[in-house]
């Protein structure tokens, strides 16, 4: 974890480490402010395996993550990353076979999230980056090559 958590420093994340998001715990958050003043996060867990349990259970958490964090006068915005040891097939054929439809790409309107899957054991990541809005391009793409950094054979290594 300390390989993320100063790849996410570099990507422009602030005050990286353990913590909590909308009650729920996660191995790392991370927060910065886009030019709007929109408060966004990033939000890593990490788990041994994400098989068809694991992702029902996240994509319920997802939604009401999502619902909790829209608002009209000011949404939240957050990356979700899940990162496991092992992906089951199941779930990795559906993620590579139609665009990262694990649990759909979410039009954040007034807040919203959007998500990432790191594949310890392939050294993949996983998931969608839109064109637009900029600030999720750019906050995706830099999570994303954080993400890919940590994941590599050489950081794996330096990090057991």
């Amino acid at each position: 974890m300390p390989c993320l958590i100063g790849e996410l420093a570099r990507a422009g994340w602030k005050n990286v480490g353990p913590g909590s998001y909308m009650g729920m715990e996660f191995n790392c958050v991370g927060s910065r402010k886009a030019l709007g003043m929109v408060q966004w996060n990033v939000l890593v867990k990490f788990m041994p395996l994400l098989d068809s349990e694991a992702t029902t259970v996240w994509a319920d958490s997802f939604k009401q993550m999502n619902k909790q964090a829209q608002s009209w006068v000011m949404g939240k915005c957050f990356i979700l990353c899940l990162v496991a040891q092992e992906i089951d097939p199941v779930v990795l054929g559906s993620i590579q076979s139609n665009g990262f439809g694990l649990f759909g790409v979410f039009r954040m309107k007034g807040g919203g999230g959007t998500i990432l899957i790191g594949d310890e054991s392939n050294h993949q990541v996983y998931g969608e980056i839109p064109r637009l809005p900029r600030d999720v391009h750019n906050y995706m793409t830099g999570t994303m090559k954080a993400l890919m950094r940590c994941l590599t054979p050489e950081a794996m290594v330096g990090s057991v």
